[in-house]
């Protein structure tokens, strides 16, 4: 079994399980890759996390933030305190009206 790099579930999201030639991989639910797939059910089927799965999953975070000060140290900080890591880090500065 493998988690798609796509959309990286998780442990708590809503998943879905697709055969492929490389075996099962697990999709978030609303997975735009998965979309067209999962309206054949000899393609795509419900799957469940495991309450007992102990491993690392990498997943994407997306943090929208006024800029000020201290703020990446502040973020940085929030993220080891949750036992986390951060593998990499992308910033961009938006537009004063969004």
């Amino acid at each position: 079994m493998n988690y798609a790099t796509c959309c990286k579930p998780i442990p708590g999201d809503s998943v879905i399980g697709h055969f492929t030639t490389n075996g099962l991989v697990v999709h978030q639910e609303r997975c735009k890759n998965i979309l067209s797939i999962r309206e054949d059910p000899s393609q795509c089927f419900p799957v469940n996390w495991h309450e007992e799965l102990q491993r690392e999953f990498s997943t994407d975070v997306k943090i929208l933030a006024s800029d000020e000060p201290g703020l990446l140290a502040t973020m940085a900080a929030a993220i080891t305190n949750a036992s986390t890591n951060i593998e990499s880090i992308h910033t961009q500065e938006l537009d004063q009206g969004t």
